[in-house]
């Protein structure tokens, strides 16, 4: 009796050893970079990577994961930073809204609803509760930022009273562009952006923009969506009426970022009866996001230089 009992001690004792060496070696084994007091393992760029290319309608392969590879890392690491910050901030509410639409639209161009969508994140072994606690994480951060900046949201009234005079106008005549766009930071060199254009004509822009680009949209391949020409910036639209659909722009320089758009298809819609209080609304809306999206590149640039970011 007395010896089964040593017997299950030893065994016992033996496995929990065993069990926490090895939890331990892995663990260790599997930090690829420390974000402050966050951790990135491979697990989680693994997961990562093979989201944004079903995501992307890619296959699973060597050359599309090493293609992802760097844009994930990049991707990991933002997320974390700005989750700390929300964290520090204490936000908590963010717009269901916004991300039942956001799922709804990955889900459609999957071919798919979502619980189909759930199920493509089952079969092939990834982590959904992860991507959308990425997602929230995004929509969390709109929150901090809009109320750290609300009060300094001040739009021009002259300028939106001659942009409803434009629209009027042309009523007519109005175009939608569908955009793709390169986000790169203003502090690269020309020879980098030399580089970028180059990729773009050798490669393709979908794949530069996975490749260099610093925005979210890089998952995607650059894909922004559609834009009434009403609701685009003076700047962008100077840039995008010099070139053709298929073609890409010139470097837009911004305070915070460099811009390279690419016309994917432009749409002609004619206008009938407007709404003059609804036309009003779109561009306050829109000038409200341009300016909320440049306090957002600062406000993360500014943390993102304080937060030690240690690669293993």
């Amino acid at each position: 009796m007395k010896t089964k009992y040593l017997i299950k001690i030893l065994i016992f004792f033996t496995l929990y050893v065993s069990f926490y060496s090895n939890v331990f070696g892995k663990i260790n084994a599997s930090i690829i970079v420390k974000v402050g007091n966050e951790i990135v393992t491979n697990s989680d760029l693994e997961n990562e990577i093979k989201t944004i290319l079903i995501l992307s309608n890619k296959n699973i392969n060597q050359k599309n994961i090493d293609g992802v590879k760097d844009i994930a890392i990049k991707s990991l690491i933002r997320n974390l930073i700005k989750r700390n910050e929300i964290k520090k901030r204490k936000i908590e509410k963010y717009s269901e809204i916004e991300l039942n639409t956001y799922l709804t639209q990955i889900s459609s161009r999957l071919k798919t609803d979502r619980a189909g969508l759930k199920k493509i994140f089952l079969n092939n072994n990834l982590n959904y509760n992860s991507f959308l606690e990425k997602n929230k994480t995004e929509l969390l951060w709109k929150t901090l930022i809009y109320l750290k900046y609300k009060n300094q949201i001040d739009i021009n009234t002259i300028e939106v009273e001659n942009e409803i005079k434009k629209r009027v106008k042309n009523k007519n005549i109005n175009r939608e562009y569908e955009l793709s766009e390169i986000e790169l930071s203003h502090k690269n060199s020309q020879k980098f952006l030399k580089d970028v254009y180059l990729f773009i004509q050798n490669n393709s822009f979908e794949e530069a923009a996975k490749k260099f680009s610093i925005s979210s949209s890089s998952a995607r391949g650059g894909k922004i969506g559609l834009f009434p020409e009403k609701t685009l910036s003076k700047i962008y639209l100077n840039e995008l009426k010099k070139i053709k659909s298929g073609e890409v722009t010139g470097p837009i320089k911004n305070a915070d970022s460099i811009i390279i758009l690419k016309i994917e298809a432009i749409n002609l819609l004619e206008e009938k009866n407007l709404d003059l209080n609804k036309i009003k609304e779109e561009i306050i809306a829109k000038k409200k996001e341009e300016k909320l999206n440049l306090f957002s590149k600062s406000y993360f640039s500014s943390i993102e230089n304080l937060t030690l970011i240690k690669f293993q």
